[in-house]
């Protein structure tokens, strides 16, 4: 007997066992597909207006936020869709314009609303602000399609105002913060003068070479001390100058002659070597001056690397270097 009862309270303790875990795999299992299921957005909350009257029937949607539309007729069915989800009640539309709607339904999805016309119609749809109109003319309509309400009218011609005196104030505001002073530092070298701007380094600037010039456009407001580059102008460069344009700010070197100008960033900020019209002729040969003035490069410097490099195709200048320093900054 007692080894009846053993045998049968172990027999309940496995059934029990089994039962609870069979219940927590399926627990886990509902909050995994929980978990993987996409999140979607909760629907717009939107209310539907429905008049008839002068002719035709008119729909106007309208919600919290801007509500786009759009609506096409696919034989006796009308589809409104919308960008995103809408929460509408479309109970009673047809009751509310019984000449032009038959039925109506929203789409599972909130996406759209298909409506049965009871006649041959015409669609138009306008959008204004949180408000979305969709007008359905008879086959008997004629000339330009209905209007917005002048009310509606009224209230985009307000906020439009409202948008430009905002505009004008944000302008005025960027006018009255003071702007940046940028300081052209200038290295005079033998073959070639070099123009250093000290502009952060993930500042944009798109240099636009021509015949006779060189434009700089910095995508940021700046005032440029160009008094360095003025008092030794080099020859062959006949004006540097600057100005504001809106949010941006441009660099112009006028040149006289045809001369190799190269751009290029390093660690000390945005460079520009003009070349002397002496060494013109050497624009056509690969320009080390680049390849060896790049950020991160090791000794010597990225300066001294570049003199190095000029130096070393004119013999003339009679200099090692090798014992080149960094070139003095006027």
């Amino acid at each position: 007997m007692a080894c009846g009862r053993t045998i049968r309270n172990f027999g309940l303790c496995l059934a029990r066992f089994v039962w609870g875990y069979t219940q927590a795999i399926a627990g886990l299992a509902v909050l995994l597909a929980a978990l993987a299921a996409p999140s979607f957005a909760a629907p717009l909350k939107t209310t539907v207006a429905v008049t008839q009257s002068d002719g035709y029937a008119r729909l106007v949607f309208t919600a919290s936020e801007y509500i786009d539309a759009t609506a096409r007729v696919n034989g006796s069915v009308l589809i409104i869709s919308f960008s995103q989800p809408i929460d509408v009640s479309v109970d009673r539309i047809a009751e509310q314009a019984p000449d032009y709607i038959g039925a109506a339904r929203r789409d599972p999805d909130g996406k759209a609303i298909r409506i049965a016309v009871a006649q041959t119609v015409t669609v138009n749809t306008m959008a204004a602000g949180e408000k979305a109109f969709v007008d359905l003319l008879p086959q008997s309509w004629t000339g330009l399609p209905p209007g917005l309400p002048q009310d509606v009218v009224t209230d985009l011609a307000r906020r439009v105002r409202a948008a430009e005196e905002q505009v004008q104030r944000d302008r005025q505001v960027a006018k009255e913060k003071p702007i940046p002073l940028v300081r052209v530092r200038v290295a005079t070298q033998p073959t070639f003068t070099r123009y250093i701007f000290d502009v952060p380094a993930q500042l944009p600037v798109a240099p636009n070479r021509t015949k006779d010039r060189l434009v700089l456009n910095f995508d940021a407001p700046f005032t440029f001390d160009l008094a360095d580059a003025d008092a030794a102008l080099p020859a062959g460069v006949q004006e540097i100058s600057s100005e504001l344009d809106n949010d941006t700010s441009l660099v112009r070197f006028i040149f006289g002659a045809n001369l190799d100008v190269r751009t290029f960033r390093d660690e000390t900020g945005y460079v520009v070597d003009v070349g002397n019209p002496a060494n013109a002729g050497n624009a056509n040969q690969p320009s080390q001056t680049i390849a060896v003035a790049r950020p991160g490069a090791g000794p010597p410097t990225a300066v001294e690397a570049a003199l190095a490099a000029s130096e070393a195709g004119h013999a003339a200048c009679g200099q090692d270097y090798r014992r080149l320093h960094r070139p003095p900054i006027h």
